[in-house]
């Protein structure tokens, strides 16, 4: 490809985007753009500057977004007419009932009051049959629970007279041991006292006879 003819075809497109109208001044087509870029860097700055934190004193403030804010009340008053045009349309119709007769249609005066007199009493009599039953309850409950701490004592006196008999019994043997222990200790004692009398008796018995034998060999020697 020439690169006079790219030449020539970018000078072209200058002229073009350069011509001016016979006043003097750019037409519509011909407006600069670099003029729109200074006011929309203006815009932007204007609203980041807006919204910038502003400190006072102990709090920070930060303003909010106004064309946000915009559309959402824009936004929550459109949902509230809704609601107020569904509400309109969906609107109960008036309660219309039949007149009657207040105190209970054809019940005369005295009927009603009797009828008052007789609940009450029924109340009064519920009443008082829960209160003893509610008492009978606590009282059989009180009872059970003595019966029941007397069931433990006696079983605890139970336990106690058991082992006060096991005792007994216990020292009741220990005291026929030491006692049979006793009697054969002193029983021990009388045969050797007897062993050793018997043993002395017969030792001066044969020194008698010994001396007696010996008396009677020296009388018959003498004549």
């Amino acid at each position: 490809m020439d690169p006079h003819q790219n030449r020539r075809g970018s000078g072209r497109q200058q002229n073009s985007r350069g011509r001016m109208n016979p006043s003097g001044a750019p037409g519509p087509d011909q407006a600069d753009p670099n003029l729109a870029e200074p006011a929309a860097e203006s815009q932007n700055q204007a609203a980041a500057d807006s919204r910038q934190p502003q400190y006072l004193g102990a709090f920070t403030v930060i303003p909010p977004n106004q064309s946000r804010r915009n559309e959402m009340k824009a936004m929550a008053q459109k949902e509230e007419e809704e609601l107020q045009r569904y509400k309109e349309a969906n609107r109960p119709p008036p309660l219309q009932l039949n007149p009657e007769r207040l105190g209970g249609g054809d019940v005369s005066l005295d009927e009603a009051r009797q009828r008052q007199l007789t609940q009450l009493r029924s109340s009064k009599l519920q009443k008082k049959l829960k209160e003893e039953e509610a008492k009978r309850k606590k009282k059989q409950e009180e009872e059970e629970e003595l019966q029941r701490m007397k069931d433990i004592q006696r079983e605890k006196s139970e336990r106690l007279e058991e082992k006060r008999k096991q005792e007994e019994e216990e020292r009741r043997r220990l005291h026929q041991q030491d006692r049979i222990r006793a009697n054969e200790s002193l029983l021990q004692r009388l045969e050797r006292s007897a062993a050793s009398s018997s043993a002395a008796a017969r030792t001066s018995s044969m020194g008698n006879e010994w001396s007696a034998s010996r008396v009677q060999g020296t009388s018959q020697s003498s004549h």
